[in-house]
């Protein structure tokens, strides 16, 4: 389980005996009014290198096990140091980014 009090972000992850699956989440943020998580590609991101290193392995299947569940290919570029999601997505938010130089 992974707490972020400043977010209010709660994440529960394990390890599946599901053949088809390597780990599951659930994730909640009630802060936000999101009581359950449908599928969070961006807690997927974080997960892969997470479940790499305990699973030995960098391409992996991810559930996420809320209502609406969803299914995400994650693997993970140890030399890119990238991880890349796979999956069918809905934008829910859109914008951009300004950085300065």
């Amino acid at each position: 389980m992974v707490l972020a009090p400043e977010s209010k972000v709660i994440m529960f992850t394990q390890i599946t005996t599901n053949g088809s699956e390597s780990f599951r989440t659930r994730v909640f943020i009630p802060a936000s009014g999101i009581p359950d998580d449908p599928v969070t590609g961006s807690g997927h991101a974080l997960l892969g290198p997470y479940w790499s290193a305990k699973l030995k392995i960098d391409i992996m299947v991810g559930r996420q096990v809320s209502k609406r569940t969803g299914l995400l290919g994650v693997e993970l570029n140890r030399e890119k140091k990238t991880v890349k999601l796979q999956g069918h997505g809905v934008i829910v938010a859109k914008g951009d980014m300004f950085l300065p130089d």
